[in-house]
């Protein structure tokens, strides 16, 4: 979490598995803006998507 600067940016790779709400609230009290992304060129059985947080609060 001290990676990233104050209002830096991330795109992080991610799953849906049960934790994974508990992670976008997470990111939603750091980042201005959170965005979940689907790839269209994904597998159609594939869970992944991703989070773009836009402008880390801290």
């Amino acid at each position: 979490r001290k990676v990233v600067k104050r209002n830096g940016s991330i795109m992080l790779k991610a799953f849906d598995c049960e934790e994974i709400k508990e992670l976008e609230r997470e990111l939603r009290g750091e980042y201005k803006v959170l965005r979940r992304f689907i790839p269209k060129a994904k597998r159609k059985t594939s869970s992944e998507f991703y989070f773009i947080g836009l402008g880390k609060r801290f």
